[in-house]
């Protein structure tokens, strides 16, 4: 059994370096489960569909850098950004992520709940 494990700790190094990380990166599935897009930039007029020139996130660089799903927030802040209040401010962000995966069904879809019949598999 000793033997064994010497030879583990001296194999296993060279098992794991025998992939490079952008290999097991682009091979993996990555989420990103917090994204301020809507809030931050998209109601601003900023397009996602585009390389920006601020901030870090848009679809090229998603892509880019192997991004498979994104979550994004509804944030309203500590002001309303509506007359009409807090509600629209959420309601707005939710419609432009909407418009957002219209204008880029190529390259996007939302997954909005689980299906009924996966659900009662899963559980």
């Amino acid at each position: 059994m000793r033997k064994f494990l010497i030879h583990l700790f001296i194999v296993f190094p060279f098992l794991v370096s025998s992939q490079s990380k952008d290999d097991i990166h682009f091979k993996s599935i990555l989420v990103d489960t917090h994204n301020d897009i809507l809030s931050s930039s998209v109601l601003d007029g900023l397009d996602i569909s585009h390389r920006l020139t601020t901030g870090h996130s848009d679809l090229i660089r998603w892509k880019e850098g192997g991004l498979d799903v994104q979550f994004f927030s509804v944030w309203t802040g500590e002001t309303a950004r509506n007359k009409e209040g807090f509600y629209k401010d959420a309601n707005q962000e939710i419609d432009s992520l909407d418009a957002i995966v219209k204008r880029n069904g190529d390259k996007m879809i939302l997954a909005k709940h689980i299906r009924c019949d996966e659900r009662n598999k899963a559980g």
